[in-house]
């Protein structure tokens, strides 16, 4: 994992992106269970290349995070998405959380997988990874197929915490 600055993730991201190679990201908090720095993390993985940056801060980066998941996944937040239910029963559970926390003040947050992400326990399947802050269990849901339906539905609601935990 080689660390660099925020400005130099997101070229990578556009390059990756102009050049149609296959990447993703993570937003990983200080507390998640995916994080071994214990700061915020900004980690961009290269598919392509089998290569992985990271930008470590005090502080989120969710107007980058909000700027590639549009890139990534063609999730515009900024418009009125209409969202069908979820895909299965286990998404549902993780939505039914996150939205009791959202009411509660609580501040969560969850991963998107992809089949070949360094993180996925799910190796060859999308995965959608939600962390529990209260009891620290993680819940997933995965499919053979790209979410697409699921993945609006849990960032929509994400991204309306004021910040992240």
């Amino acid at each position: 994992m080689k660390t660099v600055s925020l400005a130099e993730i997101t070229k990578i991201a556009h390059q990756l992106l102009t050049k149609k190679q296959s990447w993703h990201f993570h937003l990983l908090t200080p507390t998640c269970q995916l994080n071994k720095a214990k700061k915020h993390a900004f980690v961009l993985e290269d598919i392509s290349s089998n290569q992985i940056f990271v930008h470590y801060s005090n502080t989120p980066q969710m107007a980058l995070g909000k700027q590639l998941l549009k890139a990534l996944h063609g999730i515009d937040l900024n418009k009125d998405n209409t969202t069908k239910l979820p895909t299965s029963n286990r998404m549902l559970k993780i939505l039914n959380r996150a939205l009791e926390l959202t009411h509660q003040g609580k501040l969560w947050h969850h991963h998107t997988l992809l089949p070949q992400c360094i993180y996925n326990p799910n190796v060859g399947q999308w995965t959608i990874y939600f962390e529990d802050p209260e009891n620290h269990q993680v819940l997933t849901s995965q499919g053979d197929q790209e979410p697409k339906n699921d993945l609006l539905c849990i960032e929509k609601l994400y991204y309306q915490q004021k910040t992240i935990s």
